[in-house]
């Protein structure tokens, strides 16, 4: 029994290991160093509302991300980035409810924002992305802060390995992105969406039946039989919509939306949890629109 028992538990270290990747969808051109963050004076590895200080340094655009009490700078474009002594009075919890986390801007030259928070379906990862506009590096310093259950640990626990860059296809599928014609193919295989919450920067294009837009950003959520895909404009305007993933091909069927009813689709492009593209269409309020947007 015992022996069984240690097999499961080792299974389970080795699945979630292999599945935390950071956010979806994402390219970096250099992985960073992970550095581990200073603890304050008023230190407490169980307290339940903690906060972290976070100082760095960023050369053009990078994901700052923050697991339990460590840190790590992903480059997306420019040089590498580096810690400034960034300070916590207690790791992120890495287990149990997260509440009402939060991010507050403090100091710097660019635009700094928080594009996931951490929760269990992304192994506890919160990641704000920095986009220094000006030649040369610049300093950063922003808060994050959190109430939790007290269900979990902070525990320290660090970041796990990088996903494995062969997909996970299914029995008789080939990996890779879904295809609506060969449903045994990508990444999920047939009828089969993961539970996500995920953002991607990238570019794509919006037409809402009146004018076109261009767009920067897309959030995926699918909890259980629920999703939700969110399209930012390089105008900071924002198509949020709603609907019901469909188990047959691996598609959200949109209902609804800030703009009014609609009947349409949007399909995930994704390999597991890890999302590279999004596809819309249909009719908001009976007017046809179309978006496609690919991550960088």
């Amino acid at each position: 029994m015992k022996r069984i028992l240690l097999a499961v538990l080792m299974l389970g270290a080795v699945t979630t290991e292999a599945q935390y990747s950071g956010r979806s969808g994402i390219r970096y051109t250099d992985q960073g160093s992970v550095f581990t963050v200073r603890r304050s004076r008023d230190w407490s590895q169980d307290r339940r509302d903690g906060t972290c200080r976070i100082r760095v340094r960023i050369d053009d655009d990078s994901d700052v991300e923050l697991r339990g009490d460590q840190l790590r700078i992903r480059v997306l474009r420019g040089g590498p980035g580096r810690d400034e002594g960034s300070e916590c009075n207690a790791p992120l919890p890495v287990s149990g409810e997260i509440r009402d986390f939060r991010f507050r801007g403090i100091d710097g030259r660019g635009n700094p924002r928080l594009v996931q928070e951490p929760s269990r379906r992304n192994y506890y990862v919160a990641v704000v992305n920095v986009q220094d506009p000006k030649g040369g590096d610049g300093g950063y310093t922003f808060e994050l802060s959190w109430n939790s259950d007290g269900s979990g640990s902070g525990g320290g626990g660090g970041f796990y390995p990088e996903r494995p860059t062969r997909p996970y296809p299914p029995s008789g599928g080939s990996g890779g992105i879904f295809d609506p014609q060969n449903p045994g193919s990508g990444g999920g295989g047939q009828g089969y969406l993961r539970d996500m919450d995920t953002s991607l920067a990238g570019s794509g294009n919006l037409d809402d039946g009146t004018q076109q837009y261009r767009l920067t950003d897309v959030s995926v959520r699918v909890r259980g039989d629920e999703c939700r895909i969110a399209m930012t404009t390089d105008r900071r305007q924002t198509l949020e919509m709603w609907g019901r993933v469909n188990r047959n091909n691996s598609s959200c069927d949109l209902r609804s939306s800030n703009r009014g009813d609609v009947n349409g689709e949007a399909q995930i492009y994704s390999s597991g949890n890890n999302v590279s593209g999004v596809n819309v269409s249909g009719t908001i309020n009976g007017r046809r629109f179309r978006g496609d947007f690919r991550g960088r």
